[in-house]
């Protein structure tokens, strides 16, 4: 039996845009949304009313100067919030994860492995789609 482990090391740096480190994210998983705020002391359901997300074409270090270089490692059983505390403690970012939901973006529950909640995003995106072809475009 074989086991496939994710392991991705992203990383940060004042020059890179936030465009570029979503992108890197993505690739990985990509039914979630990586997210950055300007005010690092917002709490996590304020952070997503969408008004304070740093522009995606801004670098990181335009936004918080005292971000140095860095890596995050991130492997198939992080967290949500293990990811979110990251990004606050080591690079003073406030950021956020989001779950894609049709084509809405939702808030993801933080004790749940980002694996698993881009797997449960994937198949339920892929039984739509069947759903979809099958029954129409009537669906819900």
């Amino acid at each position: 039996m074989f086991i496939n482990t994710l392991s991705m090391n992203l990383h940060i740096s004042p020059n890179r845009l936030i465009s570029d480190i979503q992108k890197e994210f993505n690739k990985v998983f990509p039914f979630l949304k990586l997210e950055f705020f300007y005010n690092k002391n917002q709490s996590r359901s304020s952070k997503s009313s969408g008004k304070e997300i740093i522009p995606h074409n801004r670098k990181i270090g335009d936004e918080q100067k005292t971000v140095t270089d860095g890596e995050i490692v991130i492997n198939d059983e992080m967290k949500v919030n293990e990811l979110e505390n990251i990004f606050q403690q080591k690079f003073a970012l406030s950021a956020q994860v989001f779950r894609k939901s049709g084509n809405l973006w939702l808030e993801t529950t933080i004790r749940i492995s980002l694996m698993k909640i881009n797997d449960t995003v994937y198949k339920n995106h892929f039984f739509c789609l069947l759903w979809q072809r099958n029954c129409g475009n009537n669906i819900f």
